[in-house]
């Protein structure tokens, strides 16, 4: 259950058409058993669309896990978009993104970066989700993306992603158990990186992140989830420790 608790889901749509499934769905609240061709039909959408965001809804918590209702949470970002109160949107969003363990981790290694490069987030969500070149949701790696951006926890400033503000406190990050803290860093082979490569093995609870180091050079970079920014230095005098070269 962790390790399907880790693993980043891709939704098998746009962000804008996720938005009009749940929408759909709050709108069969109050049946007793409603039907994913009730919901499909309410969004205008076809029914095999629906289905293939259904994992990704209950993954994040938005959607029950035992009936096509949603949850409180998932109620509440529909209520928001219902009444374009982008404020209760945020709010839902925020406990989307703090209960999903791997969203929570891409905003702490925002965070913890200070800023990030649009590709490098791209990067970090396919490693996150297994995915390769030939995955068909790799198109709607997007949606992660403009997620992450609604809930207001980051920002973009061109082609780099900034954080925003704090997440809450009860990010999933912040509760769950610590991991050792030895930080691995390997370079890769100057054939460059593709998301078909499968990403360097990480203790469980890492997510490696890629670095590039220029053409064609990619380095990965993996930290326990209870990393904090005060740590910064620490880490690049081990990093220098470990990789820099002897002096006489």
């Amino acid at each position: 259950m962790a390790d399907d608790a880790s693993k980043l889901i891709v939704p098998g749509a746009s962000w804008e058409m996720l938005k009009k499934i749940i929408s759909a769905y709050y709108q069969v609240k109050d049946q007793d058993n409603p039907s994913v061709d009730d919901v499909a039909e309410i969004a205008g959408k076809p029914r095999p669309v629906v289905s293939s965001c259904n994992v990704f809804l209950r993954s994040m918590g938005i959607l029950r896990g035992d009936e096509n209702k949603l949850t409180e949470v998932g109620a509440k970002f529909a209520l928001g978009l219902s009444h374009e109160n982008e404020e209760i949107v945020r709010e839902a969003l925020d406990e989307v993104v703090t209960q999903s363990q791997p969203l929570a981790r891409l905003v702490a290694i925002i965070r913890a970066r200070g800023s990030m490069k649009m590709d490098a987030l791209r990067g970090a969500i396919i490693v996150a989700a297994g995915l390769s070149k030939d995955s068909r949701n790799v198109v709607f790696v997007k949606s992660i993306v403009d997620l992450l951006g609604e809930s207001g926890l980051v920002t973009f400033d061109e082609d780099a992603v900034l954080p925003a503000r704090a997440m809450n406190r009860s990010s999933s990050l912040a509760t769950s158990p610590p991991e050792p803290s030895r930080t691995e860093a390997t370079e890769q082979p100057s054939s460059g990186w593709d998301a078909s490569r499968e990403a360097p093995i990480a203790p469980k609870g890492y997510i490696p992140t890629p670095f590039p180091l220029g053409r064609n050079r990619l380095a990965y970079l993996s930290l326990p989830g209870d990393w904090t920014p005060s740590e910064l230095p620490r880490l690049l005098k081990m990093i220098e420790l470990a990789f820099g070269e002897e002096k006489d």
